[in-house]
């Protein structure tokens, strides 16, 4: 009987600690009451998940009703009319307030789209100006992160700063520079050549 409890002891306890451990610090904001930041321990799947304490009851807000919310320092929006995979993985539609990673904002947001799970598909980043309703995706090849569609795409955003379209001609920025490049535009600052921290695609 010791070794049957025992056995169910070292089988069950590592799954719970890990759910446990899946709770992160963070905060949130629901569709229905925008200007109320709530915080607590999110996990977020077919849900959100919120706890005020790690062993405490869980309350469930579906995705649905969730307008944004930070995990740690990373802050996720919503974004739309992006082409991305389907759950079958079998074909691709279009993205209707999917939430997105925020890595820049200012005159144009930087947002990054990245997909849950072993997959081999590229991160998809996107860009879209104050005022716009739809985001548009960079595209860029798996070789060196950039490709003459990467800059045709970027060049429309950055027509009123020489500076950086000189950057650009010169290839001096790709998608692992990409943070800072939108950075520089939305400062009004040079653009200095190196990753921002979690700018990366590999960066989670």
């Amino acid at each position: 009987m010791r070794i049957v409890l025992l056995a169910i002891f070292i089988l069950v306890v590592p799954h719970v600690v890990r759910a446990q451990l899946d709770f992160r610090s963070g905060t949130f904001q629901l569709k229905s009451s925008p200007e109320t930041q709530r915080t607590g321990l999110l996990r977020l799947g077919s849900n959100l998940v919120v706890k005020q304490m790690q062993n405490g009851p869980a309350v469930k807000y579906p995705l649905e009703e969730v307008l944004t919310y930070h995990l740690g320092l990373r802050h996720y929006v919503r974004a739309s009319s992006f082409l991305m995979r389907s759950p079958s993985g079998w074909t691709h539609e279009i993205a209707n307030n999917t939430f997105v990673e925020l890595l820049d904002t200012g005159s144009v947001s930087l947002m990054r789209y990245e997909y849950v799970g072993q997959t081999s598909d590229k991160p998809i980043y996107l860009l879209q100006r104050v005022g716009e309703a739809r985001a548009t995706a960079i595209p860029y090849n798996a070789f060196d992160g950039a490709g003459q569609a990467f800059y045709d795409a970027l060049a429309p955003y950055v027509a009123a700063r020489p500076d950086l379209l000189a950057v650009m001609q010169n290839k001096k920025v790709t998608i692992y520079s990409l943070h800072t490049f939108i950075h520089a535009l939305n400062r009004k600052v040079p653009f200095l050549d190196y990753s921002m921290q979690g700018s990366s695609p590999s960066s989670k």
